[in-house]
Order: structure tokens, then C-alpha cells, then sequence
């Protein structure tokens, strides 16, 4: 996974992305990738549903995820991890702030980057993908500062680089961290 360091150290790393792919292998069939979820209804099948529990949501966005992740070369369950916790699933959320769809990309970040409809599941997905991994870019690949820039904007992470500390919203970092684990070890489920 380029630009991703591990916490601690190589072997966890290649550990980790080695389950990501055995996970994301089990779960599609050996037929062109098509998922195998139990309840998958393709995206293309119509907008996805706002209710409905997280998990079945999940499972809708889960193709568009993945196809993201590999084209942007990162873990889909980071971002699987960032969608839980910025909107839980919900396509057309809208935070106080004015971030919008699963990723809660700002308008203004979405305009700066070309990006397509907020409000469409895939354009959002990749929007933030986009996002995400020009801050693993900035940040030489630390997860942790790309996360809280993703989430707060680049000065509080930017600061808390220099202080050599944590940034104010590591919560938020870890959030994302706990959840990422989640879908690693059990997916959508």
C-alpha cells in the first residue's frame, strides 16, 4: 500500500493489507470481482437506500469502495473505516459544517479537486479517496496526521507535526482507526 506507514513497523503492515486482500478475495466470486454479499444490490441498480441498517448500507457501497481503494492503492477498509464514521452510510448526509454523502467532503474541497456530484455515492467515494490520498502524500504516509487533516483541515494537523504530538482530534483518528479494523477482520457484516 504506497504511502502508508505502519505504527509498528513492515510486518504489520504487509500483514494487514495481506488479510485485506484475502478478505476482498473471499468475498467476490472468481467471475470478473462481482461481490457475493449476501443482500448486494449493485449501485448502479438505483441511488442507495437511506435507511436500512449501516450494515446493509455498507454492503451497497462496498463494490464502489473497493474499486476506489485499488485505483488510489489503499485499504478499503480505511475507508470503509473514514465512511462509518463521517456519515454511517448515509449517502446524502449533510453535516453542520456543509460537508456532504458518505465521505463528508466540503463543497469547496470538492470544487478545488474536480470532483462530481457530492450527493452520488460514487463520485463522493472517490472524491475523498482523492482527498485522502494527497494527504498521505503531504504527510509522508503517517496515517494518523492524514486522518486529522482529512477531518480538520491541514493547520491542526500541520501543528501538531511540528510539536511532535498527537493532534487535537486524535479521537476522531481513532475513531477511523477501530472502525478500519473492524471491516478488516469481518467486512460489512
Amino acid at each position: 500500500m504506497k504511502g502508508y506507514k505502519a505504527p509498528f513497523g513492515k510486518l504489520v503492515c504487509y500483514t494487514m493489507l495481506l488479510m485485506a486482500v484475502v478478505m476482498a478475495a473471499i468475498k467476490c466470486t472468481a467471475t470478473g470481482g462481482v461481490p457475493n454479499y449476501p443482500g448486494y444490490r449493485s449501485i448502479a441498480a438505483g441511488p442507495i437506500e437511506t435507511g436500512g441498517t449501516s450494515s446493509s448500507r455498507c454492503f451497497e457501497v462496498a463494490p464502489v469502495v473497493h474499486a476506489t481503494a485499488e485505483l488510489h492503492e489503499l485499504e478499503p477498509a480505511l475507508l470503509l473505516g473514514i465512511i462509518r464514521v463521517e456519515s454511517n452510510f448515509d449517502a446524502s448526509a449533510r453535516s453542520r459544517a456543509g460537508a456532504l454523502g458518505l465521505m463528508q467532503v466540503m463543497p469547496a474541497t470538492a470544487k478545488h479537486n474536480r470532483c462530481g456530484n457530492l450527493l452520488h455515492p460514487h463520485d463522493n467515494v472517490v472524491c475523498g479517496a482523492r482527498v485522502l490520498t494527497q494527504l498521505l502524500k503531504r504527510y509522508d504516509g503517517n496515517l494518523v496526521y492524514a486522518l486529522s487533516a482529512y477531518h480538520a483541515g491541514s493547520s491542526l494537523a500541520n501543528k501538531a507535526r511540528s510539536e511532535s504530538r498527537l493532534p487535537s482530534n486524535f479521537g476522531y483518528v481513532e475513531k477511523v482507526l477501530m472502525a478500519r479494523n473492524w471491516y478488516l477482520r469481518y467486512g460489512c457484516q
